[in-house]
């Protein structure tokens, strides 16, 4: 899943910013989690300049995608630019917030 992760963003022109590993964080933290859970933090750094242009403020930013799987599969999930756009108020970037969104869910698809 992971490869496919990877073209996909680079079709995207999007990149990853900065990979959480949560397992990892979770057992320095003396915490045991059964399963694998990476957050990749992405971004096309052209939305994100004009996102910032726009409303000046990155709460929203990057986009996050993970990757989790146990023993019996894995899975590959984010949530939508827009529903963040309309969790926290921010406004004035609709439509690039839905074109990005188009792209996380292109490439969320073209990993699976």
């Amino acid at each position: 899943m992971f490869s496919g992760f990877v073209k996909q963003l680079q079709d995207t022109n999007s990149g990853i910013l900065h990979v959480h590993d949560l397992k990892q964080t979770l057992q320095s933290k003396g915490i045991k989690l059964d399963s694998h859970c990476r957050d990749y933090d992405v971004c096309n750094p052209q939305a994100a300049s004009k996102a910032l242009n726009a409303m000046a403020v990155p709460t929203v930013l990057p986009c996050r995608i993970s990757i989790f799987s146990d023993s019996q599969r894995s899975s590959i999930a984010t949530v939508k630019p827009t529903d963040l756009l309309r969790v926290t108020g921010l406004t004035g970037v609709e439509p690039l917030a839905q074109k990005i969104e188009r792209e996380d869910l292109a490439i969320i698809d073209g990993a699976a």
